[in-house]
């Protein structure tokens, strides 16, 4: 009767142990591809990060741009725009000509 005992006993011990084998390996799977998909996440985060500063950047030059145009005096704003170019490129010009006197 203790042999029969021990025989389920080892039996029940057996079949635990496949269990817990197979959780294991279910879990390790599990952990592999929530790693992967972590990685997905932070390659995405960065590339929407680097978007996020261009974008930045190109809103701090619209802000420049607009700041040399004039309001209220009755313009629209593509002429407004096309005032403000004309102010950037005449001092851009402005400082090519000094440049170019330092250079002589």
């Amino acid at each position: 009767m203790e042999e029969i005992n021990k025989t389920e006993l080892i039996s029940l011990l057996k079949k635990r142990m496949s269990e817990i084998i197979t959780l294991f390996e279910r879990t390790k799977e599990e952990n592999t591809r929530l790693f992967n998909e972590t990685q997905k996440l932070i390659e995405q985060n960065n590339q929407k990060e680097e978007e996020l500063q261009k974008l930045q950047e190109k809103l701090e030059t619209y802000k420049l741009s607009n700041a040399f145009v004039l309001t209220g005096d009755g313009k629209d704003i593509v002429e407004k725009k096309h005032d403000a170019r004309i102010k950037i490129n005449r001092i851009v010009k402005e400082i090519d000509n000094c440049i170019a006197m330092l250079n002589k």
